[in-house]
């Protein structure tokens, strides 16, 4: 048999996407995960995989055999496991002797120690797919003519190849794509993150081992990687098909999004490119801009537009491009059909791996922006977007119906336009009515994922559109997916939003606080001490000599006599700090988004483990049985009770998350059980009292929850009868401990309380610092 390739056959799939997402199995990591590798299979292929190679590195003879019939009895027994590639690593004998067992196996993978391409060619049936692992063009063009598919890698070093030659990286992933006419398959280290990077290089797909295997949900991971391949539409294939050449430096990369707003301006700051660099800026990326109209505008309105002349717009983009790689363009005022016409072609020259288009045609008044020929041309941009993000107008006059009244009405608008073009649009509720404004990502494939935010009462909502879409272009271009950029976007702006008026720029509709986020970063890591050096006098004699001037508010379990009254008073800033907090104001309304919220809880199940430990040393160093018997059952409520709940929750109604705990968390654990293991009794008891007492009090400031709260069931625990009698215990004991404790002693323990209380608002605020 010659050593050319044969001509595909029936048994073939066909599936033209099908190395998008390519699984190479692990039977030691799928046995971590507590599955079977066929069952991983099924759930990858499930939801949507398409490309399946079995690998066995510790199996032999039978064992190997067996577990490809296994996947391949899963592949016939799965919808669309049909369509998907059945290939067996290394072992030509084995894909073989499944093939006649009956088997559907589709092709066989070689590495560079392997028999020769063309050799292992003629060993094979006709119409067999046949992958090489090449590492460098060279390889790359000595394989070409046998095999089907080429696996390039390691992308970045990996321990499940810990033998693998080095890494290469984005550059040399595209210089073996840019030298190669057969389709490429990125695998080594790759991540949700660096896969449309990948795309955007040339890859045809990538190769996914622990990113799944090891996955507590494989579906679920499967269609992550899916949706980040899909987010990044490929605008590189055709640079290997005609001839075009693609630099060795690859553009994108995983470091700063350089990121190109192409818009309008604004004098006082609000919106436009002004917007544009503060949201990129803010968002992690560098910001570039070039100019499309000169607008005189305030916060009241617009007063002149100025449009340079097509060949300096064009003089300005050609200056980027001709300089500086970029990793995403966000677009927006373009005003007319000739500005259009213009960024279009300038576009398709030099695509970007990620474009984001505020496709500005309807005012927030509702006046047309765009005449009829610009609002045609602006049809046909909006086809070049990885995503779009019209107000409910602009998707109206887009997709040629009536303004949508309802969530329901626009998403099926989106759905829509998104199907019929490939683009996804992001639908913008903020103009519509109900306690939240949500952002919903619609895509071409019918996926959705939405990120609530609360609706706010404010007027400082200038260039809103413009920051939205210059923070997601950002984070896209940073390789977040689209769920996780979109809801780092919204978040973001939700808080600029709330904080706009602070500003006090302008008397019309102010501008949102791009910086209030970072300023508020900026602030929680301060390295200075929390507590004031004079808060706490170093030896503390008398109630009234801690915090003298404040007057406390009422407690949901009041203070337990004159030194836990004195604790109140002091701890009076923190606790207001906590009430406004975004988390907590977010938690309480019900408008806190998912994503948030699964994480707080899954750092409050860990918070709770080291809790337990803690109060379970206080038992111990009790000085009678009736203080040990509060501690211990305390200790029993967190580990068996609390924290049980909040494992059933994340198990039942979240995306899998890292259940590690985080910094803060630590940091607040073992500040608590040091406290308890080694520091006075009253001290470790001090520490221990603010995680009670602080909860019941934002139990006791959320009033009466309605039934359909989304986080009705944890607020309940804080307004628990049982938990409020263990706090008023607990004030008992801490009251009776700073009574017989000395000076010094009650010194050190009124300092551990609010260490403690400032321990608590770090814990509520770290689920609002995420990325």
């Amino acid at each position: 048999m010659s050593g050319a390739k044969q001509a595909p056959v029936a048994d073939q799939p066909r599936d033209a996407d099908r190395w998008a997402v390519y699984l190479v199995t692990d039977a030691n990591q799928c046995a971590a995960s507590g599955r079977s590798v066929p069952d991983t299979v099924s759930a990858a292929v499930a939801a949507g995989v398409r490309a399946i190679q079995v690998r066995a590195k510790d199996a032999h003879g039978g064992g190997f055999l067996e577990e490809v019939l296994a996947v391949a009895d899963a592949l016939a027994a799965t919808p669309g496991g049909q369509d998907t590639a059945l290939i067996v690593n290394d072992r030509i004998d084995v894909a073989l002797a499944a093939r006649a067992a009956g088997a559907r196996v589709n092709g066989v993978h070689v590495g560079q120690s392997d028999l020769p391409a063309g050799r292992v060619r003629e060993m094979l049936w006709p119409g067999a797919i046949l992958g090489v692992s090449v590492g460098e063009p060279a390889e790359a063009a000595a394989a070409a003519p046998h095999a089907d598919y080429l696996g390039v890698g390691p992308v970045v070093d990996t321990a499940t190849k810990p033998d693998a030659r080095a890494s290469l990286g984005l550059g040399g992933v595209a210089a073996v794509c840019a030298a190669s006419p057969l389709p490429c398959v990125a695998i080594g280290g790759i991540d949700v993150a660096a896969t449309p990077h990948l795309r955007a290089v040339g890859a045809a797909g990538v190769a996914i081992v622990s990113g799944i295997c090891a996955h507590p949900d494989p579906g679920a991971a499967s269609t992550a990687y899916l949706d980040a391949w899909r987010s990044a539409k490929n605008r590189h294939p055709s640079a290997r098909a005609e001839g075009r050449s693609m630099p060795a430096s690859a553009r994108p990369h995983l470091g700063l999004p350089r990121v190109l707003s192409i818009a309008g301006t604004d004098p006082t700051g609000g919106a436009g490119t002004a917007a544009d660099l503060k949201s990129i800026t803010a968002a992690g990326g560098y910001g570039m801009a070039v100019v499309t109209s000169l607008v005189a505008q305030n916060t009241r309105g617009v007063r002149g537009v100025h449009l340079p002349p097509i060949a300096f717009l064009n003089e300005q983009l050609a200056a980027v491009s001709d300089d500086v790689e970029l990793d995403a363009v966000k677009t927006g005022m373009l005003a007319t059909a000739d500005i259009i016409a213009a960024v279009g072609a300038w576009l398709d020259a030099h695509a970007p791996a990620v474009l984001v288009v505020d496709p500005v045609m309807v005012a927030t008044s509702g006046d047309r922006l765009l005449d009829a020929d610009a609002e045609a041309a602006m049809r046909a941009f909006c086809r070049r977007a990885t995503v779009m993000t019209p107000n409910t107008d602009e998707l109206a006059v887009l997709t040629h119906q009536r303004p949508a009244t309802t969530q329901a009405e626009a998403i099926a608008q989106a759905r829509g336009w998104a199907q019929e073009t490939g683009t996804a649009i992001v639908v913008k509720t903020g103009h519509l009515h109900g306690p939240c404004a949500a952002n919903i990502w619609v895509g071409p494939h019918g996926e959705i994922h939405r990120v609530n935010a609360p609706r706010i009462e404010t007027t400082a909502t200038h260039g809103t559109g413009c920051s939205l879409a210059s923070a997601l272009a950002t984070r896209l271009g940073s390789g977040e997916s689209p769920a996780d950029a979109l809801g780092w976007a919204t978040r973001w702006l939700s808080e600029a939003i709330a904080n706009g008026a602070d500003q006090r720029v302008g008397s019309g509709h102010g501008p949102v606080d791009h910086a209030h986020r970072a300023r508020r970063l900026q602030r929680a890591a301060d390295p200075r001490p929390w507590t004031e050096a004079d808060a706490v006098p170093r030896h503390w004699h008398h109630p009234d000599d801690v915090a003298p001037g404040l007057t406390p508010d009422a407690a949901a379990c009041p203070p337990a006599g004159p030194w836990t009254s004195a604790l109140w008073r002091a701890a009076a800033p923190v606790r207001a700090r906590i009430a406004a907090s975004s988390f907590v104001t977010g938690l309480l309304r019900g408008t806190l988004d998912q994503e948030s919220f699964a994480f707080y809880l899954s750092q409050d199940a860990a918070y709770l483990t080291g809790y337990a430990r803690a109060l379970a040393a206080l038992a111990v160093r009790a000085p009678s049985a009736a203080q040990a018997a509060l501690w211990a059952s305390a200790s029993a409520h967190c580990e068996l009770g609390e924290a049980e709940l909040h494992r059933t929750w994340l198990a039942n109604h979240s995306e899998p998350l890292d259940a590690r705990s985080g910094p803060i968390t630590d940091g607040y654990v073992w500040f608590l059980i040091g406290h308890g293991l080694a520091s006075p009794y009253v001290v470790g008891a001090a520490a221990a009292l603010p995680c009670m007492w602080l909860y019941a009090q934002t139990g006791a400031d959320a009033g009466a929850v309605p039934q359909a709260h989304p986080y009705g069931a944890w607020i309940a625990t804080y307004q628990d009868p049982e938990a409020l009698a263990a706090t008023t215990d607990a004030l008992g004991v801490v009251e009776d401990a700073l009574e017989r404790a000395s000076a010094l002693e009650r010194s050190d323990a009124a300092r551990a309380f609010l260490t403690a209380c400032r321990h608590e608002a770090e814990f509520f605020d770290q689920a609002t610092r995420r990325g």
